[in-house]
């Protein structure tokens, strides 16, 4: 076949291709080009197949590039071309991305691309985009958008912007290096705890606290738990969750102490976080740590305290807190107690229930109240006469309420007694309280 019969036929296939864009560009990229019928073999497959992906790409990038195109279908030539990644597809990504008006909008591209580019692509378009970086007019973008795609240069080319003077630039910078989880970002980002002029803006100080629970070290221990105890002096507790969940992140048993004694201060949401990350890190010295602090800790906040115990569920739990019924501290043996009954009711535990069984045998008044619901439900015989001097002795509202649902003669008549006594009125009223009543869910 002459050249000029070979051209004009290639000139025909691209034509078709472009009228089929023109048409549907979706339906575009998934027609593919038969070969003609012909035995001239210079007209080879490769050629088609060449010109067959060069219109794939032209008309996936038309998809972008066009404003009527669906975010779905703008959504799914983005991935495709991440696939392709060579200079064209690279190009188009970055001008689509980049050209959002949106920054959230624009990760959100870049981390669609990241899923699906090439390794090969990855690199290029890291090179591409460090290339573009001294540009004023769009650098969060793409400080961003290295974070997102994870090129190997991104984390050198990245940590100058630390030291920026615009702290959004600096926050964009916290959140790509973030984002690409290198450990070496520890003792820069540390080191940005100090910087208050950033650290005012809050979407900073919390997304820095974050980014160190992730990446950061044993000096970010340090620091965070030095940002920590400022709480108690500054009143500021806006940030204490976010500090507790990086410290329960980074799992250091040093941040136990202080994180306890932050309780007092820490307002509702820090408490219950410090809870959580107490959890998180777990272990023995942590669970000796937590039964410590009952000594000194108020009802108010003792729940932070008993909660991670619980969640630790371990048979250390269980024989830490046996040695803490014989202390001294009625504290210490009170909220032990408590955490032991937690125990029997959340896991069934025999090894909780047979420490408390033999503080009944010793008639230890304290811990039977303290535990008073797991006695109910145990119905033991004969151990109504201690549960009553507990009522007495240690008895509010709602243990009596219980006593007197409890479908016990013997507790009922002493819970009236100690209702008259104490200025109130009993009334027949439908019966709430243990759930089975006495012996209602024994251990066996």
């Amino acid at each position: 076949m002459p050249k000029s019969t070979h051209h004009a036929l290639r000139i025909v296939i691209y034509l078709c291709a472009v009228v089929l864009i023109a048409l549907n560009p979706l339906s575009a990229v998934a027609t593919s080009l038969a070969a003609p019928n012909t035995t001239d073999a210079s007209f080879s497959e490769a050629t088609v197949s060449g010109v067959a992906d060069e219109c794939e790409e032209d008309a996936l990038i038309g998809v972008l590039q066009n404003e009527a195109s669906s975010t779905d279908d703008k959504s799914k030539a983005l991935q495709t071309l991440a696939g392709i990644a060579d200079d064209r597809a690279i190009e188009a990504m970055l001008g689509y991305a980049l050209g959002m008006d949106d920054l959230e909008a624009s990760v959100s591209c870049f981390i669609k691309i990241s899923k699906a580019i090439t390794q090969q692509g990855r690199e290029a378009m890291t090179e591409r985009l460090i290339s573009q970086l001294s540009q004023k007019t769009d650098q969060r973008f793409i400080i961003q958008a290295l974070g997102c795609i994870k090129g190997s240069k991104a984390f050198n080319a990245l940590l100058p912007f630390l030291q920026d003077t615009d702290w959004e630039i600096q926050y964009a910078t916290v959140c790509a290096l973030r984002m690409l989880g290198n450990n070496q970002a520890a003792a820069p980002l540390t080191a940005l705890l100090d910087n208050e002029a950033s650290m005012q803006h809050f979407e900073f100080k919390r997304d820095l606290i974050q980014a160190l629970g992730e990446v950061g070290d044993a000096g970010s221990v340090d620091a965070l738990i030095k940002m920590l105890k400022s709480v108690k002096k500054s009143g500021d507790t806006s940030c204490v969750a976010f500090i507790a969940a990086a410290l329960g992140s980074l799992g250091s048993d040093s941040a136990i102490k202080p994180m306890i004694e932050m309780l007092p201060y820490a307002g509702n949401d820090g408490r219950n976080a410090i809870s959580r990350a107490c959890a998180t890190i777990g272990g023995n010295a942590t669970v000796d740590t937590l039964i410590a602090a009952f000594k000194k800790t108020d009802s108010l906040w003792v729940s932070n305290i008993i909660s991670p115990l619980v969640d630790i569920n371990s048979d250390y739990v269980v024989q830490a807190l046996s040695k803490a019924l014989k202390s001294n501290n009625t504290n210490m043996r009170k909220w032990a107690a408590k955490t032991l009954y937690l125990y029997t009711s959340n896991y069934r535990s025999k090894a909780a229930a047979e420490v408390l069984l033999e503080r009944l045998k010793k008639k230890d008044v304290l811990v039977v109240a303290a535990a008073f619901l797991f006695f109910i439900d145990q119905g033991v015989e004969g151990s109504e006469s201690v549960l009553c001097k507990a009522l007495n002795k240690y008895g509010d509202v709602s243990m009596a309420v219980i006593f007197l649902n409890s479908h016990n003669d013997a507790l009922e008549i002493e819970a009236t007694r100690w209702a008259y006594k104490n200025g109130f009125v009993v009334k027949e009223t439908e019966r709430y309280g243990s759930a089975g009543g006495w012996g209602g869910s024994p251990i066996q």
